[in-house]
């Protein structure tokens, strides 16, 4: 069996809309030799580049009768975690990922420990931004998470019901975390913490 048929059997088994990069293919041709294989696949039609070094299996959708795109949260973290970089999602998806907000952003700002970066994914603008050490590397994401929420929610409008749906949604280890890790935060964001570990 060649190396590009082998390539392709491993796509084959991947589900619809299974994101994937060049290195997942490295134990079976070297970089240049897989990127030509993926070339020729997305030529045919058979994959989807969704940006340079990511593609797709293609994912039909017979209810909106059409192929559908990968999110953009999904993209960036696999860029993430291909350069080792840390993420925080922007402030309108943090809120979103956690059930406080139904709104989904229009552009997408993201913190980052790597370098500032703008990418396009589909008609999406994407922007890395540099932050801070301490607001990411010394933090658990679930609390990264909720302090990147908060902030976007603002003091004035965080209700008891946002603390509720915290409470119920973060495990005790993520609750115990945003104590632990979240001390040097601003302080009425650390108070909702304390308020998130609080027995009812």
């Amino acid at each position: 069996m060649t190396a590009s048929y082998l390539v392709e059997k491993r796509i084959e088994n991947f589900n619809d809309g299974h994101l994937f990069v060049i290195d997942d293919f490295l134990d079976i041709a070297n970089n240049d030799c897989v990127r030509q294989y993926l070339s020729r696949l997305t030529k045919a039609g058979k994959i989807t580049r969704i940006t340079s070094g990511i593609y797709m299996k293609p994912r039909y959708s017979s209810f909106l009768r059409c192929y559908v795109p990968p999110l953009v949260d999904d993209v960036i973290r696999i860029i993430a975690n291909k350069n080792c970089w840390k993420l925080i999602p922007p402030g309108v998806t943090a809120l979103n990922l956690l059930g406080l907000s139904t709104q989904v952003p229009a552009h997408y700002d993201y913190l980052s420990n790597g370098p500032c970066k703008t990418y396009k994914i589909g008609n999406h603008e994407v922007s890395l931004k540099h932050v801070a050490n301490k607001m990411i590397d010394n933090m658990s994401f679930k609390t990264s998470l909720v302090a990147n929420a908060l902030t976007a929610l603002g003091k004035q409008n965080v209700t008891e019901d946002d603390i509720s749906l915290l409470k119920s949604t973060l495990t005790d280890d993520e609750k115990i975390n945003l104590l632990t890790e979240g001390i040097h935060m601003t302080k009425w964001i650390y108070k909702v913490f304390v308020m998130v570990n609080q027995n009812d």
